[in-house]
């Protein structure tokens, strides 16, 4: 289960020079005790020194892993926590599907990543406390996914026996279409919508002013509102860089993380 595999490219190491932090060259294989191997690179972002702190898994969307959630992790290393990177595509050889389900990288796919994610960092020598995880996107309809106990025990990814080991959760303008949001969270869960998103729209989820989840709706805000397109990419939904929503946003991560990470 600890055996290492080299997984990154040289650009995607240049790609985190700058970036605070500890980051390792090498990913880790994550097995689940029936001895399935996960098909998922991790690159982690400890915060070095020999310390200990929480940790929080970074799960990215239907365009995949990209510049702004390896910023998220470096952003969560300020913060004083460890910050674990999700690829779930690479080694599936899954392309960008942006408004599709596909499989190995539907709600259900990511959550299992995330929960064994999750219980490998409880072993390592760098976590210590509590373990959060964030999800973008389709990487947010994962972590709705991943907050529905009774469909967790179903998919027998959870059980008394092997519980949980996430605790906390938030998701950013989730795909509550494909991965709508249970009544009642099984952990505290914050969810982050953009008001004037015309892809995971906000009616999606259904969440009202008495909802259990903790939810920031950000006015004027479109779909990833806190990542850069190049002006040239076609997209099929509005997306504008939102500097306003983006502060406000990890504001108010920062205060439910060290809430409830803490």
């Amino acid at each position: 289960m600890h055996r290492l595999i080299c997984g990154f490219k040289l650009l995607g190491l240049l790609g985190w020079l700058g970036l605070s932090g500890h980051l390792a060259a090498q990913s880790p294989t994550i097995t689940r005790s029936s001895g399935e191997v996960l098909p998922i690179r991790l690159e982690l972002r400890t915060l070095g020194r020999g310390e200990k702190a929480p940790t929080v898994i970074v799960g990215h969307g239907s365009g995949g892993l990209a510049a702004m959630h390896r910023e998220m992790g470096s952003t969560l290393n300020s913060w004083g926590y460890n910050a674990v990177v999700i690829d779930h595509y690479s080694l599936r050889g899954i392309a960008v599907h942006t408004g599709k389900v596909v499989l190995g990288a539907r709600g259900e796919d990511r959550a299992l990543d995330f929960i064994e994610t999750g219980r490998w960092i409880a072993q390592q020598p760098w976590h210590e406390g509590k373990i959060a995880v964030v999800g973008f996107s389709q990487g947010g309809g994962g972590v709705l996914t991943l907050v529905n106990d009774r469909n967790m025990r179903n998919l027998d990814y959870v059980s008394d026996a092997q519980p949980n080991p996430i605790s906390v959760a938030s998701a950013f303008y989730p795909s509550c279409f494909f991965s709508p949001p249970p009544a009642k969270p099984s952990i505290p869960t914050q969810v982050h919508l953009a008001e004037m998103d015309d892809l995971a729209r906000v009616s999606y989820c259904g969440l009202g002013d008495d909802s259990p989840y903790r939810v920031h709706l950000y006015k004027g805000a479109t779909h990833s509102f806190d990542e850069s397109f190049s002006p040239f990419a076609r997209l099929g939904f509005t997306q504008r860089y939102n500097p306003r929503a983006t502060r406000e946003s990890r504001e108010n991560l920062k205060k439910f993380l060290d809430e409830h990470l803490r």
